[in-house]
């Protein structure tokens, strides 16, 4: 079950387990059970309340993670007729995609608590900005001499995709919840990795004509 939003600042982040049949020994649940939890973001905090059955950590984990993404496309025709018969037409269209994320991986509780707060915690964070524009150049004359007619056509077209490059930054433990304010205050983490690649775009350049 994916994460759901509630309000702004709050966001169910339970799972389903729809095979479970007995509960605490003495409850039947025909229709199986949810574990629900809950994030709430704070001015300053985020505060987790509740979590999952060990066997639905993973799911548990990807709803806590968090990627803002916008996208955005948008295209543009022009057509002119500069004398009789000639016509010329452009056409250029582009497509953003940016995503913003952040994962934390908490300290799981064992039977000894031995360890402080975010002691073998982790967290990351990762961008992805990318651009897909196409160009296109087409000229058409066509004109009629008496019984005779010419028709011509020319163009050109330019396509380039996954302009663009992607960060990743990780954070080692330890991870004090401190740092959690929203977004990750750096200054109090130590940088595990911190890489940059720039995509390798594709681009495909293309000459036609007819008579």
């Amino acid at each position: 079950m994916p994460a759901i939003k509630i309000t702004d600042d709050i966001y169910s982040i339970g799972v389903l387990n729809p095979h479970l049949r007995v509960f605490d020994i003495i409850m039947e649940t025909k229709y199986g059970t949810s574990y629900n939890a809950y994030l709430i973001k704070g001015g300053e905090k985020l505060v987790l309340v509740e979590t999952v059955h060990e066997k639905f950590f993973d799911e548990y984990m990807e709803n806590i993670r968090h990627d803002d993404i916008f996208q955005m496309t948008g295209n543009a025709y022009l057509a002119f007729t500069p004398i009789e018969g000639l016509k010329f037409e452009l056409t250029g269209a582009a497509d953003y995609y940016d995503l913003d994320g952040q994962t934390y991986t908490f300290s799981r509780t064992q039977s000894s608590w031995s360890q402080g707060e975010g002691v073998n915690s982790s967290g990351g964070h990762n961008t992805q900005r990318t651009w897909n524009t196409l160009l296109q150049a087409v000229a058409n004359y066509n004109k009629t001499f008496g019984l005779h007619s010419l028709g011509l056509m020319a163009g050109t077209s330019k396509e380039e995709r996954n302009i663009g490059y992607s960060t990743n930054q990780t954070f080692n433990k330890p991870f004090p919840n401190d740092a959690i304010t929203g977004s990750f205050d750096g200054s109090q983490l130590a940088v595990g990795t911190d890489i940059v690649t720039q995509f390798t775009s594709n681009r495909l350049v293309s000459v036609f004509g007819r008579a």
